[in-house]
């Protein structure tokens, strides 16, 4: 799958043991024994820069990596991390245009929502004097805490 977004280039591979994300100037590497949780969230069209990705949580690092479905050489990737994540599921929320989300690994946490959601009502200028005039909606994602100590 091309990357067919404009503004940023991505893409992710696995190459002699280690997997490879790269945007733009950026890059991380870590290695499949270090994948701790594989998940997959869809959003509405417009909501992200990109409305469906997988989420990796990485032993060591504090944020999830959470990796557009657009980038090059992700489905790829997936397909080839199957033996080294024993019970990696397929993903199911491809076609959603729903805020959702999916545990794809490990097994026993398959099916269980990553993140949950929910609407957040902030000032659109936050500026002392007219902070209050007119408020937008914003989606909060927080990590399924279930999850959380793995």
């Amino acid at each position: 799958m091309r990357d067919t977004h404009t503004d940023f280039q991505t893409s992710i591979s696995l190459n002699r043991g280690s997997v490879v994300f790269r945007i733009e100037s950026k890059e991380m590497r870590f290695r499949p024994d270090e994948i701790q949780i594989v998940g997959e969230f869809s959003a509405p069209r417009g909501a992200y820069y990109a409305d469906y990705f997988f989420v990796f949580k990485i032993a060591g690092y504090e944020n999830l990596l959470e990796v557009p479905a657009y980038t090059e050489g992700l489905f790829e990737v997936m397909a080839d991390l199957k033996p080294f994540l024993d019970g990696l599921k397929n993903p199911r929320l491809q076609m959603s245009s729903e805020y959702e989300s999916n545990v794809l690994f490990p097994a026993e946490y398959e099916g269980q929502p990553l993140y949950s959601f929910r609407a957040e009502l902030k000032p659109w200028i936050n500026l002392p004097m007219i902070r209050n005039l007119v408020w937008v909606e914003t989606m909060v994602k927080e990590l399924n805490p279930v999850l959380v100590g793995n």
